[in-house]
């Protein structure tokens, strides 16, 4: 159970916030030169990522790294989708494709990095 609350409860609390935040309505955007929301959804997934592959790695540690790193993006990329069409129900928000790809993106980052981390450290 210790292991349950070090590993996996971040995991969930983390996706059922981003479940929260994507539930709240908000105004139209206005326009700028730079969308800040690209970069929230990949740092939001990035860290989704990095929680992923770490329980993943605790959980099925014998397990290569590339298979984690596939298994954490495919669960990212699941559950980012599945935000998106929840998103579609919510006043004054949309699904939209280029967020789910820059989750995807931010959710590859993540489990990567620490990754490479890992591996840099059991090498050592």
């Amino acid at each position: 159970m210790r292991k349950f609350f070090l590993y996996w409860f971040p995991v969930y609390s983390y996706m059922a916030l981003i479940f929260y935040l994507s539930s709240l309505s908000r105004p139209p955007e206005q326009f700028s030169l730079f969308e800040w929301d690209k970069l929230n959804h990949c740092l939001e997934y990035a860290i989704l990522g990095l929680l992923l592959i770490r329980a993943l790695n605790e959980h099925y540690g014998k397990v290569g790294f590339l298979q984690l790193q596939i298994i954490a993006f495919i669960i990212a990329a699941v559950y980012g989708a599945s935000d998106e069409f929840h998103q579609s129900f919510i006043f004054g928000r949309s699904a939209s494709f280029l967020d789910w790809i820059t989750d995807m993106i931010g959710a590859a980052i993540g489990a990567f990095f620490i990754l490479k981390r890992k591996k840099a450290s059991w090498q050592k």
